[in-house]
């Protein structure tokens, strides 16, 4: 029985924190690069609702024997796979995960070894609303139900972004956190400051100034740890934030603004060069830096039938067809190859119709390789579902 909730972003605020949900606990996503689009095939397994909008899947259990939760407004967990590169399947259980009373989940990381959400309540009261914690097991299965962390930092407030940045003296949570403002009808009806944990428990604000808050929304924010810098994702501009000192510098391609140009989404790399920096803008751009945002270089534009392709997410993928490439997700277009020259080439076989015209929101991917177990992609869309991809010499998409 398909029991996934269509969540749709309109219904969730802010709007703008939700249009782009990083990067894959700590990864949604981070050259000779080429493009491979051979043996295609289409898989269809219903085991979930193949029209609801995900925010975020995270891997939890061993390489060996991984877990895979999805946040769909509601979550699910994977209840068995089996098989191996393109003939692996994975069962989800039927029902979903019992969530705090009347909420749902807009925002899901593993972190610790244990789920951490953020959750908004839909008929009970604010102070329900913030972050909370599931505690896992080895294996991957939770052994509690959700209760909420109590720092006043995010204890009573939204928590639409959650990242787990890979820092050198360990793991780090980060929340992106939205504050009501003062009832004043002239004031701004939100406010926002981004906090860092490294025990799920207590936060510290590391953006803003402490005892200041930004009116503008973060969209997200990515850790580069080739050089310990933040990358903090807004309409116009990015925050190039120093992870020790806290000191920032304002960053960013030069945009149409007559044309409405919009950043929306930033990742760094770490397969290929790992001073590269990409950011995708919703007018059919997509533009790298290698000099940590002092100059970036921008595709051409990216158009089908004169209309400009929105670009909302970007991941390097370790096998795609055989090799390391990196994809664009585009808002009702699927998604493109990008390659080290940002030529871009939207992949093309009709097959997979659902996957062409969807929102690709991001993409999780979780690289086992090093440990003998492959690399599973998943292109986490707003509109058609879950689709998954296995590293192999062919490009097989499974609507989950």
């Amino acid at each position: 029985m398909k029991t996934a909730i269509r969540v749709r972003t309109a219904l969730i605020l802010p709007l703008a924190a939700l249009l782009v949900l990083g990067c894959s606990s700590g990864s949604s996503y981070n050259g000779s690069i080429y493009y491979y689009i051979e043996n295609e095939e289409v898989v269809n397994d219903s085991s979930l609702d193949n029209e609801a909008g995900f925010f975020n899947v995270v891997r939890l259990g061993t390489a060996a024997s991984p877990v895979y939760y999805a946040a769909c407004g509601q979550i699910r967990k994977s209840a068995s796979i089996s098989g191996s590169g393109t003939s692996r399947s994975i069962t989800w259980d039927t029902e979903e995960l019992e969530l705090p009373t009347a909420s749902i989940c807009t925002a899901l990381v593993a972190f610790g070894g244990n789920l951490y959400g953020g959750f908004l309540p839909y008929q009970t009261l604010q102070s329900d609303m913030g972050l909370y914690k599931a505690t896992v097991d080895a294996g991957g299965t939770l052994t509690s139900g959700f209760t909420q962390v109590t720092d006043s930092a995010v204890k009573g407030y939204q928590v639409p972004y959650l990242y787990v940045s890979p820092e050198s003296g360990g793991d780090r949570l980060i929340a992106i956190v939205a504050k009501e403002a003062s009832t004043d009808s002239t004031s701004t009806p939100y406010s926002y400051v981004i906090y860092r944990s490294g025990d799920g428990a207590s936060f510290s604000q590391i953006y803003p100034a402490t005892g200041t808050t930004l009116t503008a929304c973060p969209k997200s924010i990515t850790y580069q740890a080739y050089t310990g810098y933040y990358w903090i994702l807004f309409d116009d501009h990015l925050v190039r934030l120093d992870g020790s000192t806290l000191s920032e510098v304002s960053v960013g391609p030069t945009l149409d603004t007559d044309n409405y140009e919009e950043l929306r989404s930033v990742y760094c790399c770490t397969l290929t060069s790992q001073t590269l920096v990409y950011a995708t803008s919703s007018y059919g751009y997509i533009y790298k830096t290698a000099d940590y945002g002092s100059t970036w270089t921008a595709s051409s534009q990216a158009t089908i039938s004169s209309v400009v392709v929105p670009f909302i997410s970007f991941a390097e993928i370790p096998s795609y067809g055989g090799t390391t490439t990196c994809l664009a997700g585009a808002e009702g277009y699927g998604y493109y190859t990008v390659d080290d020259s940002l030529a871009l080439v939207r992949y093309a076989d009709t097959t997979y119709a659902d996957l062409r015209a969807s929102a690709i929101r991001s993409f999780y991917v979780d690289d086992r390789s090093s440990a003998s177990n492959g690399t599973t992609t998943f292109a986490i869309t707003t509109d058609y579902g879950l689709w998954r991809m296995e590293a192999d010499s062919s490009i097989v998409w499974n609507q989950e």
